[in-house]
C-alpha cells in the first residue's frame, strides 16, 4: 500500500480535512493509507475517532515539542512576509508595547522580503537548523510515499517535507486558510506541488514567493462541502430550541474577535442590547457566539435579557483559560451547528473574521465593526487597522458587507438588515465565489485527486 504522512498541529485543520470527504476519498481504491500525526494531547482522542487498523492510522510518539532555538529561527522567516498584514502585526507586537529594537530589525527582515535573493538564502540556511529526533523516527517508522503538509507553517511540518523529500517522498503542501500566505506562512520549503483554496491564493504563492504556476491547483474548500447539502442544516424551528432562541424573534449573531484584538467589543453589544430593549428593531434577539481559541469581556454580559451564549468546539485541560482555549476541537456537530448559525442568522456582526466568509455562503448579511466604541484611537491602536490586511481587500471591494464606522452607522445597518435581509446580497455572492472557488460539494474530492495525481506522476 502506498502510505500518505499528515501532520495535523491543531483541531482546526482537523475541522479541514478529517471532517470532510478528503481521508475517505485518498482510501476508497484499498491501496492507499493515511497516518494522521495528531495535535499535542489528543492521540486517544484521534485514534478512537479515526483510526481503523486498516487504512487510517494515528502516529503514537510525542511530536510538536520544540527548543528556544527554534523559536527564535522561525521569527527571521515570519517577518520576512512582505505584507501590509505583517505590518500591522510587527506594530501590535513591537512598536505599541515600547519593543522599538525589536521592531526595527522586524521591519528591516520585512524590507529584505521583498527580496527573492533574501528568500534564496533562508531557503539555503534552512536545511541546517535543528531537526527534532522524532521527525526522523516518524519516517523511520511509517516510510511515506508522500508527505501531505496541510499549512506549511509548524516547524515539524517543514522538516516532515524537507527529509521527506531526501528519502524518495513525494512532497504535497496545502494552503491552510485565506490569510495565511500574507501572515503566517513563510514558505520556507517549495514543495513539489501546492493545492490551494482560491485564485487569490494562488497569485499570492506567485507573486510574494515566486512559486511556480503550473505546480498550484486550486480545489475550493472541502470544509464548505457539507454546507450545500439541503439536510444538513437544522430547519429554523430546530436551531432556534437548541440555542434557547424564539423563534417569533429575528435572530441578531454577534462574533467578537477577542480581547487580544479589541477591547470594544463588550461595549458595543451592551449597546446593541440596549437597542434591543428600547425595541429599535421590533421583536429581536442577540446570539453571542465567542471566538473558540480567544478570551472575551463579552462573556460578562451573560445574563442579559435577550442575549443567548455560546463557546463552539469542545476543550480539553489546560493549567490556564487561555491554554484550555487553544486545545479546541470541531467535530461534525460543531460544523454543523455553525451552518444552522449563518442560515437562520438575520444579520451578522465581526471584526475582520473569517466569519464574514461563512455569512456570505449562506447569504447572510454581514456588518463589520470598524471603530472603537466611544473612544477615538489613534490609527495604529484602532480597529481600523485590521481592514487595511491583505486578505480583506477583495471583502471591502465586493459590496458585500457593511462596514462601519460610528455607533449611528451601526445602528443604521442594523436596522437596514433586519429590514432587508436581501440587501447587498450580490455583493456576498461575489464574496462566496471569490473566497471559495467553487461551491459545487466537490472540494474535498478535488484535492484528494490532486494528492494521487501528483503522487503517482
Amino acid at each position: 500500500m502506498k502510505t500518505i504522512l499528515i501532520p495535523l498541529f491543531d483541531g482546526m485543520i482537523a475541522r479541514n480535512l478529517l471532517y470532510t470527504s478528503v481521508v475517505k476519498e485518498l482510501t476508497k481504491d484499498g491501496k492507499t493509507r493515511v497516518v494522521i500525526i495528531p495535535p499535542g494531547g489528543k492521540v486517544d482522542l484521534y485514534t478512537r475517532q479515526f483510526e481503523n487498523g486498516h487504512d487510517v492510522f494515528v502516529e503514537k510518539g510525542p511530536f510538536w515539542r520544540h527548543d528556544r532555538v527554534e523559536f527564535i529561527t522561525e521569527k527571521f522567516f515570519l517577518h520576512s512576509i512582505p505584507t501590509r498584514f505583517m505590518r500591522i502585526r510587527q506594530v501590535d507586537w513591537y512598536w505599541n508595547k515600547g519593543k522599538y529594537p525589536q521592531y526595527f530589525f522586524a521591519t528591516t527582515l520585512r524590507y529584505l522580503g521583498h527580496l527573492r535573493l533574501w528568500h534564496h538564502m533562508l531557503r539555503y540556511i534552512d536545511p541546517f537548523l535543528p531537526v527534532q529526533p522524532y521527525v526522523y523516527e516518524v519516517l523511520d517508522r511509517w516510510k511515506p510515499d508522500c508527505v501531505f503538509a496541510p499549512t506549511m507553517i509548524a516547524r515539524d511540518e517543514i522538516a516532515l517535507m524537507r527529509l521527506g523529500k531526501k528519502r524518495g517522498a513525494t512532497i504535497i503542501g496545502m494552503v491552510k486558510s485565506w490569510d495565511n500566505l500574507t501572515s503566517k506562512a513563510f514558505l520556507r520549503y517549495f514543495p513539489d506541488h501546492m493545492i490551494v483554496h482560491t485564485n487569490i491564493v494562488k497569485k499570492e504563492a506567485i507573486e510574494l514567493y515566486g512559486y511556480p504556476e503550473e505546480r498550484i491547483t486550486v480545489t475550493g474548500l472541502p470544509q464548505y462541502d457539507e454546507y450545500l447539502k439541503p439536510t444538513f442544516t437544522d430547519d429554523r424551528e430546530t436551531f432556534f430550541k437548541k440555542i434557547g432562541a424564539d423563534p417569533a424573534k429575528k435572530l441578531i449573531t454577534y462574533a467578537p474577535a477577542g480581547d487580544w484584538m479589541t477591547d470594544y467589543d463588550k461595549e458595543i453589544l451592551a449597546r446593541i442590547l440596549d437597542w434591543v430593549d428600547e425595541g429599535q428593531f421590533g421583536p429581536t434577539q442577540v446570539l453571542l457566539r465567542l471566538h473558540p481559541t480567544y478570551e472575551s469581556k463579552t462573556e460578562e454580559l451573560a445574563g442579559r435579557k435577550g442575549l443567548i451564549v455560546e463557546r463552539p468546539g469542545t476543550h480539553f485541560g489546560g493549567p490556564t483559560k487561555e491554554a484550555q482555549l487553544r486545545t479546541v476541537e470541531f467535530d461534525s456537530k460543531d460544523i454543523q451547528h455553525l451552518a444552522s448559525t449563518m442560515r437562520w442568522s438575520d444579520v451578522t456582526l465581526n471584526t475582520g473574521s473569517t466569519m464574514t466568509l461563512e455569512a456570505a455562503v449562506f447569504d447572510a448579511p454581514v456588518i463589520l465593526i470598524g471603530f472603537d466604541g466611544s473612544d477615538k484611537l489613534p490609527y495604529w491602536k484602532s480597529v481600523r487597522r485590521y481592514y487595511d490586511r491583505d486578505h480583506y481587500d477583495a471583502i471591502l471591494r465586493s459590496g458585500g458587507t457593511s462596514l462601519v464606522r460610528s455607533y449611528d452607522e451601526l445602528l443604521d445597518a442594523l436596522t437596514a438588515y433586519l429590514k432587508d435581509r436581501s440587501l447587498h446580497a450580490g455583493g456576498r455572492k461575489r464574496i462566496a465565489e471569490e473566497q471559495c472557488y467553487i461551491l459545487d460539494g466537490k472540494a474535498g474530492e478535488r484535492v484528494a485527486i490532486v494528492i494521487k495525481k501528483v503522487m503517482q506522476s
